[in-house]
């Protein structure tokens, strides 16, 4: 962009978010706080006088479909920068395509491959699973627990999450008696669950943002 149209005029950013599919809950709510936002600020005079739009593209929880969003707006000169998905998977695909672009990519969702190791043009809105991995670890700890069972969704968040765990399970002194990586669109978990009670676990550490974590703390 020109100096003349750095300093005026409305400032441009892409949003690619899941508003379907099974992380539909994180991307909606995402979409509803970031358009709060944008309200709040103009109502205000925008940035710097400058007026704020959003873009915003459903990606149905598909990485593949997150990949043809953010390769929209990085193609579009427009666009000063994105709001990477809340579904980890897209997050995790698209955030080379900014690096490439040259374009802040802010995600929001908590990948650690996301930032670890870092690169160019990408953030996290978020601790990573790493970083929640640890302060859980440390709660555990001081609670005396020891034997912890593990699930996860079978997307990047979940499998991150349960991968996390297990390598910092010795320093912290856990036995993992059992693991479970599960599809979000699973209805029941009762074998899931009876294996976790068979497992002599004393807690059960689960990593999902889908609705299936309603359904497994129910059956719980």
């Amino acid at each position: 962009a020109s100096a003349g149209e750095q300093q005026s005029g409305t400032v441009y950013l892409g949003m690619d978010t899941p508003l379907t599919g099974p992380t539909a809950i994180v991307g909606q709510g995402d979409r509803e706080a970031v358009l709060k936002l944008v309200r709040y600020w103009n109502n205000r005079g925008g940035i710097n006088g400058r007026r704020v739009v959003v873009d915003i593209l459903d990606n149905a929880s598909n990485p593949s479909q997150a990949v043809q969003n953010v390769q929209r707006f990085v193609g579009d000169s427009k666009y000063v920068a994105i709001l990477g998905s809340g579904n980890a998977g897209g997050a995790i695909a698209t955030a080379p395509l900014a690096t490439a672009g040259r374009i802040p990519f802010l995600a929001l969702s908590p990948p650690t491959p996301l930032v670890a190791p870092a690169r160019p043009y990408v953030y996290v809105a978020l601790p990573t699973a790493r970083l929640y991995a640890y302060s859980m670890a440390q709660y555990l700890k001081s609670l005396g627990v020891t034997r912890i069972a593990l699930m996860g969704d079978n997307g990047a968040f979940g499998r991150d999450g349960v991968g996390q765990v297990k390598a910092l399970a010795r320093a912290y002194g856990f036995t993992i008696t059992d693991d479970a990586i599960f599809s979000p669109t699973t209805t029941s978990f009762a074998a899931e669950l009876a294996r976790v009670r068979n497992s002599n676990a004393q807690a059960l550490w689960m990593w999902t943002v889908t609705p299936a974590a309603n359904t497994i703390v129910k059956e719980f």
